[in-house]
């Protein structure tokens, strides 16, 4: 008899631990991935808010009037951004969970769904975004 190497059930053994590892992991992955869309969402809201207060601190300095701008950028309407919030944020954000919905509203998906229509955009646990270029207000509510 040859003793060197594992014998089948050996190997079904091993392959069967390994196997059951990897799916027990596949729930956690998912969890970790929507809690980095759901601080990616909160950082970038919070970096607008922060834009947002210094322009409203520049035009009250200053003492103009038209230094607001009416729209976060200049996207089309009813489309994934192409540059998210240029108008505000130097580089803007170049990400295809952001929707812009129209000059005011923008969509975020948390759980990873992009596409071409807002239905995509607004499913349980995803976030809108309202924008009030009179006062510079966003509004941030999440989808149930």
């Amino acid at each position: 008899m040859n003793n060197k190497g594992m014998s089948i059930k050996e190997l079904l053994v091993v392959n069967t631990i390994i196997i059951g590892m990897a799916l027990a992991s596949v729930p956690l992955y998912y969890k970790l991935r929507q809690l980095s869309h759901d601080k990616d969402y909160q950082t970038t809201v919070k970096t607008l808010i922060s834009s947002l207060s210094s322009l409203k601190v520049k035009q009250v300095l200053i003492e103009t009037e038209n230094i607001l701008p009416l729209t976060l950028d200049q996207n089309q309407l009813e489309a994934q951004c192409d540059k998210c919030f240029e108008s505000i944020l130097e580089k803007g954000i170049k990400d295809n969970l952001w929707y812009k919905k129209n000059n005011t509203t923008y969509y975020y998906s948390t759980n990873g769904n992009s596409g071409s229509t807002d239905s995509k955009y607004t499913e349980a646990g995803d976030y809108q975004v309202i924008y009030n270029p009179e006062t510079l207000l966003l509004t941030s509510t999440q989808f149930e």
